[in-house]
């Protein structure tokens, strides 16, 4: 499993900052004005009818940009957001708060220093308590009140269908590990299911979907120029191979591989993914929307491209995973919506970020301005594709109808602030 911190992206691009610049020359500033500004860098999120903004501190703002209530916050520090909820847990070991994200309140914790950083999905928070061995207790999210335990295992996180630090959908099956046994579980009631799982020592990911686990194998053979993902899915009951087959992932610029299929590092995506479809590329070269759940092609696209985002709605597409122009495709059919020329973005970028959101799409990494870098965000009109802003800065959150941007202050170039802009 590879470890994985949406929130981290902002520091990502903060040490970009390094080797961007503000300050130089006239800043872009295309599109319409803030709607209101934070005065510090930070990620921001929607949860429920509240945005929370991941910063210095850890803060709750309301839809008018009046900050609701603040709390201490480390730099190692983790968030799960689900729904109007925010979990927290400040260090590995450390106190788990369970917030309200309109007020503030703690609603409930887990006093107890946990053995490891705890898993959080839509309806549980797993705690774990080590000693020889580790014993995991499924605690629902609302109330804290205890679900299930299970003794000497824990779960393995590998989920599709949500980013980072939205707390995933759990499907009726977990994946428990302990040692190198893998087996599932009854999700509402923590009852195992009968058998453990061979193990596969070439496996990126271990995906529960519904009753099975579908390995991926990331490494293709150095000679392997199309890029191979390698899959395989096992019936969580019996072992058996449910279906087996390859999906692509598409090169960079120099011409190699991008392994992994989550559109960057920092990304938040563990797949790019919509329920239980990935995005990935056909052996032709052409992106694909593939379906775990029956091991099968739901659609592949027209022309050429690789995935680097997606939602329900829409399939963000580029030339190749680093540069080149971008498409927009349905998500539903593979239909192209439009294209864009290339934004001009470094897509080796540190600071490189992609939003797909049901209205817009926003793309962010440094650019070459008139002898010097500085990063910027370019925002589309998901059905159009019409440039609705572009401006210097570090792309922070994405909503239906908003963007929020980090940049520096135009008082202060040492400090750097968050504006929130509707589009």
């Amino acid at each position: 499993m590879r470890t994985r911190l949406a929130a981290a992206a902002i520091a990502v691009g903060l040490t970009a900052a390094g080797c961007t610049s503000f300050g130089l020359g006239e800043p872009t500033q295309e599109g319409p004005a803030a709607s209101w500004t934070l005065p510090t860098a930070g990620d921001l999120y929607a949860a429920g009818t509240t945005f929370v903004h991941s910063g210095d501190q850890l803060s709750g703002i309301s839809p008018s940009g009046r900050t609701l209530w603040s709390r201490p916050k480390t730099t190692d520090g983790r968030i799960w957001i689900v729904g109007a909820l925010v979990v927290t847990q400040r260090s590995k070991s450390d106190v788990v708060e369970v917030i309200e994200a309109a007020t503030g309140r703690t609603r409930w914790r887990i006093d107890a220093p946990t053995a490891d950083w705890v898993a959080v999905s839509q309806t549980a928070v797993y705690e774990y308590k080590c000693g020889d061995t580790c014993t995991t207790t499924a605690r629902d999210v609302n109330d804290g009140r205890p679900l299930w335990t299970i003794q000497g295992a824990k779960i393995q996180e590998d989920r599709i269908g949500t980013r980072e630090p939205y707390a995933p959908t759990v499907g009726p099956y977990l994946l428990m590990v302990s040692g190198t046994e893998y087996f599932l579980v009854d999700g509402r009631t923590g009852r195992r299911l009968a058998r453990s799982l061979p193990p596969n020592e070439a496996a990126w990911y271990q995906i529960p979907v519904a009753n099975t686990v579908v390995y991926t194998d990331n490494d293709p053979e150095s000679s392997d120029r199309r890029c191979t993902v390698a899959l395989k899915a096992l019936d969580g009951t019996t072992g058996a191979t449910k279906w087996s087959g390859n999906v692509f992932s598409g090169t960079k610029a120099d011409d190699t591989c991008e392994k992994a299929l989550n559109g960057g590092y920092h990304s938040g995506w563990l797949i790019i993914s919509d329920g239980t479809r990935i995005a990935a590329l056909t052996d032709s070269g052409r992106p694909q929307l593939f379906d775990l759940a029956t091991g099968k092609t739901v659609w592949s696209g027209a022309r050429p491209g690789v995935p680097i985002d997606m939602d329900a709605h829409s399939m963000l597409v580029r030339a190749q995973f680093d540069t080149g122009n971008l498409a927009l495709l349905d998500t539903a059919t593979g239909r192209q919506r439009w294209t864009a020329p290339d934004p001009g973005l470094e897509g080796t970028s540190a600071s490189w970020q992609t939003r797909v959101t049901g209205g817009l799409v926003a793309v962010s990494a440094s650019q070459q301005k008139s002898g010097y870098k500085a990063a910027a965000v370019v925002v589309y009109d998901a059905k159009t594709g019409r440039e609705l802003l572009r401006r210097d800065g570090w792309l922070a959150g994405a909503g239906d109808n908003w963007v929020a941007i980090t940049h520096s202050d135009k008082k202060d170039v040492s400090r750097t602030v968050t504006d929130f802009i509707r589009v």
